[in-house]
């Protein structure tokens, strides 16, 4: 048997040794980093990886392909009418600053960009999600109508798969 004992550290100054992985995955963290710092949390990922790099996050692109900040805004909007306060995870996406897409092309050299959440899909989900008995029905509701749309622009969040050469 296998002991697997946690660790906790500082996504700017990881507690790894250069190249220790493989692959790091790193799933809707960037977008609650400020962009003052993200590049360092950028380059830690890629520090301790020696194949290959992998996030999710919302994100946004000028050429509209990707409206995660714009519907984030949308979003926190409707809920701040509703429920006279702030989502936390998006109000923090929104004051960290969304990345962008220009962002982790300079980033990670060629990386590949696969979008995810289509927008309108993403936002009656999120908005279905928060009502009182039938938010419980959201996953349904999504499988059973929605599931099928989910895959055309705009994206809501991106996949980007960045293969590291040293």
């Amino acid at each position: 048997m296998r002991i697997v004992y946690p660790v906790i550290g500082d996504g700017l100054n990881l507690p790894f040794r250069d190249d220790v992985f493989d692959i790091v995955v790193s799933i809707d963290t960037v977008e609650h980093i400020p962009k003052p710092i993200r590049l360092n949390f950028y380059r830690e990922l890629k520090r301790v990886c020696k194949k290959k790099v992998i996030l999710t996050c919302p994100i946004q692109s000028d050429d509209g392909t990707f409206l995660g900040k714009t519907y984030d805004i949308i979003f926190q909007s409707f809920y701040e009418r509703t429920y006279g306060v702030k989502e936390p995870n998006t109000a923090q996406h929104i004051v960290a600053g969304h990345p962008t897409l220009e962002e982790v092309v300079t980033a990670f050299s060629a990386p590949q960009i696969y979008g995810y959440k289509n927008c309108d899909i993403w936002l009656k989900y999120m908005l279905f999600s928060c009502k009182p008995f039938i938010g419980i029905f959201c996953g349904l509701l999504y499988y059973l109508f929605w599931k099928k749309d989910d895959n055309k622009p705009p994206y809501w969040g991106a996949m980007v798969v960045s293969a590291l050469t040293k």
